[in-house]
């Protein structure tokens, strides 16, 4: 299966319509859709193209909940 990299327009549509983000609490998507965490997030899904979910494991600044959201962006 290949995913095809996203721009980051696309990225930020494709993590509002994410199961994991719906999920969050109302206070939390607020958080998540603000321009420096959405460049956060679209920086640790550019590593997660090139080298693989598996390395966004070792990162130790990487939150779980963002990891959720990169991992299914990809899958799907």
């Amino acid at each position: 299966m290949s995913h095809t990299q996203l721009n980051l327009n696309d990225f930020q549509t494709a993590v509002k319509e994410s199961d994991t983000f719906k999920n969050f609490e109302t206070f939390k998507k607020g958080i998540v859709l603000k321009r420096k965490n959405i460049d956060r997030l679209y920086d640790y899904y550019q590593q997660a193209c090139r080298y693989g979910t598996d390395y966004l494991k070792g990162n130790p600044n990487i939150f779980r909940s963002d990891f959720a959201l990169i991992s299914e962006i990809i899958e799907k």
